[in-house]
């Protein structure tokens, strides 16, 4: 198993054979001769595995071992102590500390191929459980039709956002999205054809908003934009910009053209004002929105409503 090996070691004869017998093995090495340096080069070269010395000019190696568990970047790679010392409380500071192994010196070439085998594979096995981890945090905060962040996801980006707010005073709005007549298209070209329009009007959506908002499938045929920093008259600047971007033209759709429009309702959340209330604003507003035909923007304030469009 080929990897990319730091050496972090103050005698040059000595790094120049771990080097020989590592680039033999067709690892990819780098290499340091003080302490000072260690983690600074770590960061930059991401290695697999760590040899690192303990008597090193600078810093000694018991702190660039801290300094590597401590970065969230480097806290999973495998540290091999290279050292000349045999006191086992000096090994138990060390492994106590983190180190995954130790090597004496002088050391044995098939020895040390492979202490550091073994700590490729430990690392090669946490990288894989590590990205197996992601996407399954990715899987369990995704909507699995659109893509787009689940309900989940936007509820508790919206409590973040709503802490913020309380703490800063930054406001933070909501936009409900909800597609006109959708019964109709699964009525009318079935429900695979259907999901094809969600996925269509999700990606037109997620599109347009900006780098800053998150927009999310709240349920069905209705989606949620979170605009942080951004006011009711502001939020209802987007959402004007959303209908009209929606309804413009058809759908990016293979097979058959469909236009789609939606009705949209803004709340800023007030101060003091509960999610459950500021949530239930919006979808008023969107219902007030169909009632009066759809295809238009609705905004709620604390105490009065208008329409823009």
């Amino acid at each position: 198993m080929q990897g990319r090996i730091l050496i972090v070691e103050d005698d040059p004869a000595i790094r120049e054979l771990l080097k020989a017998v590592l680039e033999a093995g067709s690892h990819e090495v780098f290499e340091v001769g003080d302490g000072l340096s260690a983690h600074p080069t770590a960061r930059d070269v991401k290695p697999d595995v760590v040899l690192l010395d303990v008597g090193l000019p600078g810093i000694d190696g018991f702190a660039v071992l801290g300094l590597l568990k401590d970065d969230p970047e480097l806290k999973h790679v495998p540290v091999i102590m290279v050292t000349a010392w045999a006191d086992p409380d000096l090994v138990a500071k060390a492994m106590d500390r983190g180190a995954l192994d130790y090597i004496r010196k002088p050391f044995d070439i098939s020895e040390l191929s492979a202490h550091v085998d073994a700590a490729l594979r430990l690392k090669s096995e946490t990288d894989f459980l590590a990205d197996d981890r992601q996407q399954l945090a990715e899987v369990a905060a995704s909507d699995p039709l659109t893509g787009l962040p689940n309900r989940r996801q936007l509820e508790a980006t919206l409590a973040r956002e709503a802490m913020v707010s309380q703490r800063t005073g930054r406001p933070v709005s909501v936009l409900k999205i909800d597609l006109d007549g959708f019964e109709g298209v699964n009525d009318d070209l079935g429900h695979e054809l259907g999901e094809e329009v969600l996925r269509a009007a999700a990606k037109r959506l997620r599109q347009r908003v900006r780098g800053a908002d998150l927009i999310g499938r709240w349920a069905g045929e209705e989606f949620m934009v979170i605009a942080a920093g951004t006011d009711l008259g502001g939020a209802g600047v987007l959402a004007e910009d959303l209908r009209s971007a929606l309804a413009g033209r058809p759908l990016d759709l293979p097979r058959v053209a469909v236009r789609m429009t939606a009705s949209f309702g803004v709340a800023e959340l007030a101060p003091g004002e509960r999610l459950e209330d500021v949530l239930a604003r919006a979808d008023a507003a969107v219902e007030t929105v169909k009632a009066a035909g759809a295809n238009a923007v609705r905004l709620s304030g604390a105490v009065d409503t208008n329409v823009l469009a």
